[in-house]
C-alpha cells in the first residue's frame, strides 16, 4: 500500500486551487510531489510564501511531466492534510471553534481530508501565566449565596512566570505602517524604579480619533476650550525620535477642530504638545516642545508655514539669542510622519502626512495668560515690565534683522551691522499668544525672560530684491485679526484700492504690532477684552479714510486720556507706544508732516533710557514688590506647572484601574457564567495563536454591526430618541475600536459634534460586546445556511457540466461534426465550469467568514467575563492597558475585545453621573439570552 500524502496549505488561495481547480487525484499527487521537490531543492528565499505563489510556480512548471509520473504511479496514495483539534474544556469546547467546514458535504469519491489551518507555519503557543485561585461570591436564586472557585494554580506558578512585551510590539504582519521607526527598548520592570517600568505605557487613543472634537461651547472661548491628546501613533513615532525616556506632558495649545473648514479632518490642524524627558528615577530632566501641523494635501496653506517658520528658526538658532524660541536638534531625526487612513465623507483623502518640529519649552506660558491674570485682579501691569517686555521683543526683533543678538555681540550693533550671508526676518505675526515666558531675566531675576515664538507667518527676505515681492502676496494678510499693521490688515485682502497693501513688508510692519501689544497691557485691568479688541477693530476700519485723507487732515491718536490713570503710566511710555502705532511704516516726502514709525535701533534706544532712569529710582522697590504675593504693584506671571517642572517626578501615564472599567450593574446570574465560561476558557488558553485573514475578519465584523443597527431599529422603534442615539453611537463606537485593529488604514466615521460620555460607560460597552455576541451567532447561521445551499448549487452545477461535456464529446465524435453545433456546446461547457468555479470561491468565502464569526464569538464571549469581573480574573497582578497579555495575543479580535475594553476616547469632555437605571436594558440585555 502506498505511503500516504500530506498537503498542507499556505492559505485559501492555494487551498482553494487544490480542492477545486485541480481536475482529480493524478493531478493533486502531481501538485504535492512538485512541491516536496521545490522544498528540496530551492531556498526558502526562493519558496513560494502565499498560496497565490504556488498556484503561480505551478502554471510556470512542466506539470504535464509531473502529471504523467503520477499517472504513472497507480494506485494513487491517499492524501491528508493535518486536521486542528478544537480546545475543550472538562471535554466540553469553552467555545466551539469550528473547522473551515462547518457544514457537512454530501460524501466525496476523492479520499481527501477537509482543509484545516496550514501546518508548515509553526508557531509557539502562548505561554500563559496560570489561573490563581479567586473565591467570587454570587448571589443565586432564593438568596443562597453560593462560592464559585476559580481553577487552582499550578505548582509550577514560579516557572511560567515571566514579563510579556507591550501589546503595541506587534508582529510585523500585524502592524500598521503608520510611523514605522526603530523599536524602542523595552523597560525594565524594576520595581524600585517605577518610572521607568512605564516608558512604553505611552497612552493615547489610537488614530483616527473616534471624536474630532475639542471645544465645548463657543461662548466663552478661554474657559470651553479643550485641547485633544496626540494619538497613539503620533506618541509613539516622537518618543522614539525624542529617545525611550522621553512621554507625552499635556498640549499646550491646538487649532479650533470645532471650525475646521468642509474637507478637513483626521487630525486638528496644527497643535503644541509637551513632552518630557525622564531619568531612571522618573525624575524630570528636560522638557521639549513638540509643534505638530497636518501637510497633508498639496494645496494646504501649512506647507508654506512649515517651510516659513523652519527656515527662520533654523537661521535664528545659530544667534544663541536668548530673547527668541530655539529650536532643538534631533539626532534621530523629527520631520514628518506618514498615517494612514479613510475618513468617510473625505474619501479623496486617503493617506496623512504630519510634520513636527522640537523647540525649547517656555515654563510660564504666554503673555496672553500673564494679560489674563491682570484682567482678572484689575490690577495694571507695573509700567517697568511693560518697558522690559517692549525692550526685550525689540532685542528679538534686532536680532531678525541683523542676525546678532545685542547681548551676546562683543560691539554695538548699529544701522549697518549685518551677519555674513543674514536674510533679514520678518515676524509679522506678534501679538500676546506668541510672545513666551521663560525662566528668571539674568538682569532682572524677580521677571521671568520674554521670548519671541511661532514664525509661521515669518519671511526670511530674499537679497535680491526683485523677489521680495512674490514672498510679500504670499503672506500678506495673514497673521492674528486686528493686531496687524495697515500694510498687513487681512480686512482689505480683496480690496482693490487699498495703497497699503502694495506698500513693502519690513520690520516697521512689526513695530505697529509691538505697539499695539504694549497699548493692550497698558489698558487690560480698567478694559474688557471685548471693548479693547472693539478698539483695535474700528482703528483697523478707520485706515481706509487715513490712505484717502487731506493733506492737512489730522492724523489720527489715540487718545491719552483713554489710558488707564490708576496706573499712572509715563507720557514717554504713551509717546513710544503712539510713535510705534504711527500710520506710515516710513516717511513719506509728500506729507513730511506726516509721523511715520520708528527704526528698531532708536526704539531700543528709548526704551534703555527709560529703563535705566526707573532702575535708578526703583530697582530696589521694584524687586521688593515682587517677592510680596498680592502686592497691587506686582507683576502677576502664569505659575509653572509644577507637576512637569524639572526635577519633578513625572507623573505616570493616567492610570485606569480595571475596577472603574467593569460593570457594577452585573447582577449574580451574569457573574455565575461568566465565571463558567473564564474557567473553562482558562484551560486551553495556551493554545497556539490564530491567525486570521484581516480583510475577511473585518468585513465579517462590519456585517455584524450591520445586523446590530437593525435590531436595534427593529426593537427601539417605540423608545425615546436619545436613548437610541446612546446605543447607536456606543456601537459606533465599538465599530470604529475593532476596526482600528483589525484594519488601521481603513475607513472611519469621524463625528465633529459635543457628546455625552455615556455611550462609553463600562456598562453600555458591556450591553454593545453582547450584541456583538448574539448577532455575531446569527450572522454564523446565516453563513452556514448559505454555504449549504452553495453546495447543493454545486452538485447541480456539478451534474450539468457533466452533461454539457458528454453532450459535446457525442457532437464531437459523430462522423461528420456540426461545428456551430460543437462551438455552442463548448461555450456551454464553459459557462458552467465558470460557474462551477464562481461557486466554489463563494464557498471558500462563507467558510472563511463562518471561521472569523467563531473566533468573534468566542472573544466577545470570554471578554464579557472581563467586563464583569475585570481584575478579580488575576487577583494578585497589576494588570494595565498596554502591559504585555496574552490574551490579546491568542488572536487578532481577542486584542479588539482587549481594546475595547480599556478604550476611552479623546474629545469627550462632559462628566455626566450615570443614573439613568435602563439604559437600554431592556432593549438590548433581552438580545443576550437568543
Amino acid at each position: 500500500m502506498a505511503v500516504p500524502l500530506t498537503y498542507a496549505n499556505l492559505d485559501h488561495n492555494d487551498r482553494h486551487f487544490f480542492d477545486h481547480v485541480l481536475a482529480n487525484d493524478s493531478e493533486r499527487v502531481a501538485f504535492i510531489r512538485f512541491f516536496e521537490h521545490v522544498e528540496r531543492k530551492d531556498s526558502k528565499q526562493k519558496r513560494p510564501r502565499t498560496g497565490t505563489g504556488r498556484v503561480k510556480l505551478w502554471r510556470r512548471s512542466s506539470r504535464t511531466s509531473w502529471v504523467r509520473r503520477a499517472q504513472a504511479s497507480q494506485p494513487f496514495p491517499e492524501i491528508l492534510r493535518p486536521t486542528r483539534i478544537p480546545p475543550v474544556a472538562g471535554g466540553t469546547p469553552a467555545v466551539p471553534i469550528s473547522t473551515s467546514q462547518p457544514v457537512a458535504r454530501p460524501p466525496q469519491v476523492l479520499s481527501l481530508v477537509a482543509p484545516i489551518t496550514s501546518g508548515i507555519i509553526s508557531i509557539a503557543p502562548v505561554d500563559i501565566p496560570p489561573p490563581h485561585p479567586l473565591a467570587v461570591v454570587l448571589p443565586a436564586s432564593g438568596s443562597v449565596v453560593e462560592t464559585v472557585a476559580q481553577v487552582l494554580a499550578s505548582p509550577n506558578d514560579q516557572k511560567r512566570k515571566r514579563y510579556i512585551d507591550p501589546i503595541d510590539a506587534l508582529l510585523d504582519d500585524e502592524r500598521s505602517s503608520i510611523g514605522k521607526k526603530t523599536k524602542l527598548n523595552v523597560a525594565s520592570t524594576n520595581p524600585e524604579h517605577p518610572a521607568i517600568s512605564r516608558l512604553t505605557d505611552i497612552g493615547g487613543e489610537k488614530c483616527p480619533q473616534f471624536v474630532l472634537y475639542n471645544e465645548v461651547e463657543m461662548k466663552d472661548r478661554h474657559d470651553s476650550y479643550k485641547a485633544l491628546a496626540p494619538s497613539k501613533e503620533q506618541r509613539r513615532f516622537v518618543q522614539e525620535a525624542l529617545g525611550g525616556k522621553c512621554r507625552f506632558a499635556k498640549t499646550l495649545h491646538q487649532r479650533s477642530t470645532r471650525l475646521m473648514k468642509k474637507g478637513e479632518g483626521g487630525v486638528p490642524d496644527v497643535s503644541t504638545f509637551l513632552f518630557a524627558k525622564i531619568n531612571d528615577d522618573g525624575v524630570i530632566e528636560d522638557r521639549a516642545v513638540i509643534k505638530c501641523t497636518d501637510i497633508s494635501t498639496k494645496n494646504n496653506p501649512s506647507h508654506g508655514q512649515v517651510e516659513r517658520e523652519a527656515t527662520a528658526i533654523n537661521a535664528l538658532g545659530a544667534t544663541n539669542c536668548r530673547h527668541v524660541q530655539q529650536s532643538i536638534r534631533i539626532p534621530r531625526g523629527l520631520d514628518t510622519q506618514n498615517l494612514n487612513f479613510s475618513i468617510e465623507l473625505l474619501d479623496d483623502h486617503p493617506s496623512w502626512k504630519l510634520n513636527y518640529q522640537a523647540s525649547e519649552y517656555a515654563a510660564h506660558g504666554t503673555l496672553r495668560t500673564l494679560i489674563n491674570n491682570h484682567e482678572s485682579a484689575k490690577q495694571p501691569i507695573p509700567e517697568h515690565f511693560c518697558w522690559f517686555l517692549f525692550g526685550a521683543i525689540v532685542d528679538a526683533l534686532i536680532t531678525c534683522q541683523t542676525g546678532y543678538c545685542s547681548e551676546a555681540h562683543p560691539t554695538p550693533i548699529h544701522a549697518g551691522s549685518l551677519r555674513p550671508d543674514w536674510r533679514r526676518i520678518l515676524h509679522l505675526d506678534i501679538n500676546p499668544d506668541n510672545i513666551f515666558l521663560s525662566g528668571p531675566n539674568p538682569k532682572y531675576t524677580f521677571y521671568q525672560q520674554p521670548i519671541l515664538g511661532s514664525f509661521d507667518t515669518a519671511l526670511c527676505l530674499d537679497p535680491n530684491p526683485a523677489k521680495n515681492k512674490a514672498q510679500f502676496d504670499s503672506v500678506r494678510f495673514k497673521g492674528a485679526k486686528y493686531w496687524q499693521a495697515p500694510e498687513q490688515c487681512m480686512q482689505y485682502a480683496k480690496s482693490g484700492h487699498y495703497p497699503p497693501s502694495r506698500w513693502e513688508l519690513d520690520h516697521a510692519t512689526d513695530v505697529y504690532s509691538l505697539g499695539l501689544v504694549i497699548r493692550y497691557m497698558m489698558m487690560c485691568a480698567e478694559e474688557a477684552p471685548e471693548k479693547l479688541d472693539g478698539i483695535m477693530k474700528w482703528e483697523a476700519d478707520n485706515f481706509a479714510n487715513e490712505t484717502n485723507g487731506l493733506p492737512n487732515f489730522p492724523e489720527y491718536e489715540f487718545p491719552s486720556a483713554k489710558y488707564p490713570h490708576s496706573a499712572r503710566y509715563s507720557p514717554d511710555l504713551m509717546k513710544t507706544v503712539q510713535l510705534c502705532l504711527a500710520f506710515r511704516s516710513r516717511y513719506d516726502p509728500e506729507k513730511p508732516e506726516k509721523n511715520f514709525r520708528p527704526t528698531l535701533l532708536r526704539l531700543r534706544n528709548i526704551i534703555n533710557e527709560n529703563l535705566a532712569t526707573m532702575d535708578a529710582k526703583f530697582a530696589a522697590k521694584i524687586k521688593e514688590v515682587q517677592a510680596r504675593p498680592g502686592h497691587k504693584m506686582r507683576t502677576i506671571f502664569p505659575d509653572e506647572d509644577s507637576q512637569f517642572a524639572i526635577g519633578a517626578k513625572m507623573p505616570p501615564v493616567p492610570k485606569v484601574d480595571m475596577v472603574d472599567l467593569t460593570d457594577a450593574k452585573a447582577i449574580g446570574r451574569d457573574k455565575k457564567k461568566a465565571l463558567e465560561t473564564w474557567e473553562a476558557y482558562l484551560v486551553n488558553a495556551g493554545r497556539e495563536p490564530i491567525l486570521m485573514d484581516a480583510s475577511v475578519m473585518s468585513a465579517a465584523f462590519d456585517d455584524v454591526v450591520q445586523k446590530c443597527r437593525e435590531k436595534v431599529t427593529e426593537k427601539a422603534a417605540e423608545q425615546k430618541p436619545e436613548r437610541r442615539r446612546l446605543y447607536l453611537d456606543a456601537l459606533e463606537h465599538s465599530r470604529n475600536t475593532f476596526q482600528k485593529c483589525i484594519n488601521p488604514s481603513g475607513k472611519f466615521k469621524q463625528p465633529r459634534q459635543k457628546f455625552e460620555p455615556d455611550f462609553f460607560s463600562p456598562r453600555n460597552k458591556r450591553i454593545v460586546l453582547n450584541q456583538i455576541l448574539v448577532n455575531s451567532k446569527i450572522v454564523r447561521r446565516e453563513s452556514r445556511v448559505a454555504l449549504q445551499k452553495n453546495f447543493e448549487e454545486q452538485d447541480d452545477t456539478k451534474s450539468k457540466l457533466r452533461q454539457a461535456e458528454d453532450n459535446l464529446e457525442i457532437a464531437k465524435s459523430v462522423p461528420h461534426q456540426d461545428e456551430e453545433m460543437v462551438k455552442s456546446l463548448a461555450s456551454t461547457c464553459r459557462q458552467w465550469q465558470e460557474r462551477q468555479e464562481f461557486k466554489c470561491c463563494q464557498a471558500t468565502a462563507l467558510q472563511d467568514k463562518i471561521s472569523a464569526l467563531d473566533v468573534l464569538c468566542e472573544a466577545a464571549d470570554v471578554g464579557n467575563s472581563i467586563f464583569i469581573f475585570g481584575s478579580g480574573l488575576w487577583p494578585g497582578e497589576e494588570v494595565t492597558e498596554e502591559q504585555g497579555h496574552w490574551f490579546p495575543k491568542l488572536s487578532l479580535v481577542h486584542r479588539c475585545v482587549w481594546e475595547y475594553f480599556w478604550a476611552r476616547p479623546d474629545g469627550i469632555f462632559v462628566d455626566k453621573a450615570d443614573d439613568d437605571e435602563d439604559e437600554l436594558d431592556e432593549l438590548i440585555m433581552q438580545g443576550m439570552a437568543e
